[in-house]
């Protein structure tokens, strides 16, 4: 995220403006995890320098949002950029179904511990679950998608 001056503090601001939005229209924002979506967009631009205050910013609205106590969110958060860190060199992070692999990972992952912290008990965890990573990921790659052929019409 290098060359981007306020780069927290617009990322702090999205985060707002969909928590606002998933308040004021629930209906849309209640089926997938805004907060997982918006970090898989960025997951790529997270190096050595930044990844520590990314996983503060999200894990710590994590869990406002989960009316929890702070902390278990940055944690699952730092787990996550540690794990991007880890991918690289275990899977070749340039083709596709890495890539989606690792993103289903991090958002079942982030359901489960966030059903769990809850309490709900296994089996709505489980059915919730599988049923909010579904459109996290499709999402998530659907933006990735336009956003690489945007970019290839925009340099031809």
């Amino acid at each position: 995220m290098k060359g981007f001056k306020y780069t927290y503090l617009i990322l702090f601001l999205i985060i707002i403006l969909f928590h606002v939005l998933s308040l004021v229209a629930d209906l849309v924002f209640s089926r997938f995890d805004f907060l997982v979506v918006l970090f898989l967009l960025i997951y790529e631009m997270i190096d050595d320098d930044n990844y520590i205050w990314l996983s503060v910013l999200f894990g710590i609205y994590t869990d406002y949002a989960r009316n929890g106590f702070f902390g278990p969110g940055v944690m699952l958060f730092l787990l996550f950029s540690i794990a991007r860190f880890k991918a690289d060199i275990v899977m070749d992070m340039t083709k596709f179904n890495s890539k989606v692999l690792l993103y289903t990972a991090i958002s079942l992952v982030y359901c489960v511990f966030n059903a769990g912290l809850s309490g709900y008990d296994a089996d709505s965890t489980a059915i919730m679950a599988v049923s909010r990573t579904i459109p996290n990921v499709l999402i998530t790659i659907g933006i990735v998608k336009f956003m690489e052929y945007r970019r290839a019409f925009k340099n031809a």
